[in-house]
């Protein structure tokens, strides 16, 4: 009987919270009384500077006319103390000026990874060659460079291709497929090179590039036919 209770009790728990982080999860818009005291909060410090860097994050866009102050401030939080959540906060608000700042950021720890997932949703080509340098690890989180290069699109194709011919497996897998979402007709031949060059050692890196060629076919069609 307890244990039915329990586990009845379990699941409400469980239904619950997975309801409260889809609520919590969801985009919201940006709007001048909002990012009013938003600004106030950063400012202020402690819990309320910590909320407001858990509700910066979540804006489906920055509000324009508010956009390069909480930038600025964002940015100053980063440099105080590499704060983390101040750079994941730039993912929505960052302005050209901060996305010439982050790189230095780049490298190791969780600050790098934070930096990284800025670039995944801000595109930055002139940090392209930067990013493809951790292709073979390093930098941050793996979904997060590979969205932020293919994000970068063709600007960041030569700084790829070079690592088809990586000696770490892994390495050429991400570039296999950054190129088959991003890559041009350049790519073409190196991604047929690895097809031949992987035929008895791996089949998943063969399909793959195989389907990349195919689709960077079809963008090249695509193209002409507009």
């Amino acid at each position: 009987m307890r244990m039915g209770l329990l586990v009845r009790s379990t699941l409400v728990v469980g239904v619950w919270l997975a309801l409260v982080g889809g609520v919590s999860a969801q985009l919201k818009k940006a709007t001048p009384e909002l990012i009013d005291k938003d600004i106030k909060d950063l400012k202020a410090g402690g819990n309320a500077r910590t909320f407001a860097f858990h509700r910066l994050d979540k804006y489906e866009a920055p509000l324009p006319e508010k956009q390069a102050e909480v930038a600025e401030l964002l940015m100053k939080l980063v440099k105080a103390d590499k704060s983390y959540d101040a750079m994941v906060a730039l993912s929505v608000w960052a302005t050209e000026a901060e996305l010439k700042e982050i790189p230095e950021y780049l490298g190791s720890g969780d600050i790098s990874k934070a930096a990284v997932y800025v670039y995944s949703k801000k595109r930055y080509p002139p940090v392209a060659k930067q990013l493809a340098s951790y292709l073979e690890g390093g930098g941050g989180v793996r979904k997060d460079l590979i969205e932020a290069l293919i994000l970068i699109g063709p600007d960041a194709e030569e700084y790829v291709l070079p690592y088809l011919s990586s000696k770490n497996k892994d390495a050429v897998k991400h570039a296999v497929e950054i190129l088959g979402r991003a890559g041009t007709k350049k790519s073409i031949e190196p991604l047929n090179t690895v097809a031949k060059d992987y035929e008895k050692k791996d089949k998943d890196i063969v399909a793959g590039a195989k389907t990349a060629v195919t689709k960077i076919e079809e963008r090249a069609k695509g193209d002409k036919d507009k």
